[in-house]
């Protein structure tokens, strides 16, 4: 039988936290302001700052804000980032984010950029479809207002699991003359079509 940690993790504590803001205060909140709450209350110790990782966080955020306009006038970012991973002398996996300039960037780089970033905007659209059909089933104050909740991003229907046997026929089975192309089966991909 496995153990389980009773200990609270460093975030089910902040959560608590913005719990008891949120109850004492009500409504929306800033983050900022729980953060001064936290730290007028005396609920967390004063946060040690290593100048080096606030200097890369600042780093971080002013390379992501860098823009320039470019030759066809869209205004684009100088610098873009991409994971890699590698292993360390010890035997250990490691992912570092490696930055680059968006002219001057090899194909290998690019590549890896903008796969990961479309990664993240498909997750970020199923988050956020999940959140908006959440909001919309359970919360009172959606009653009678669904039709304005009508987003880009959001997926028109939401997904089916489909299951089907497979068998060791070695193709995909012919569809009947009666059964329409859509309703074939395709092989199984690794993207989810948009």
């Amino acid at each position: 039988m496995s153990r389980k940690s009773l200990a609270k993790s460093h975030d089910e504590f902040l959560w608590d936290y913005i719990d008891d803001y949120r109850n004492q205060h009500g409504g929306g909140f800033r983050m900022e302001d729980v953060a001064q709450w936290i730290l007028d209350n005396d609920l967390l110790p004063s946060p040690r700052i290593n100048p080096v990782r606030l200097l890369t966080r600042n780093l971080k955020q002013a390379a992501r804000r860098r823009r320039f306009r470019d030759a066809q006038g869209r205004t684009v970012r100088k610098v873009v980032a991409a994971k890699i991973d590698r292993v360390d002398a010890s035997g250990n996996r490691v992912f570092d984010v490696v930055w680059d300039y968006l002219h001057e960037m090899s194909l290998d780089h690019a590549l890896t950029s903008f796969s990961q970033r479309d990664e993240i905007i498909e997750k970020q659209r199923l988050a956020a479809t999940r959140d908006v059909h959440n909001f919309l089933e359970n919360n009172p104050n959606a009653a009678g207002h669904e039709d304005q909740f009508q987003f880009a991003f959001m997926l028109e229907e939401p997904m089916e699991i489909v299951q089907e046997s497979i068998k060791e026929t070695g193709g995909w089975p012919a569809a009947p003359a009666n059964q329409h192309k859509e309703d074939q089966p395709h092989p199984i991909s690794k993207k989810k079509p948009r």
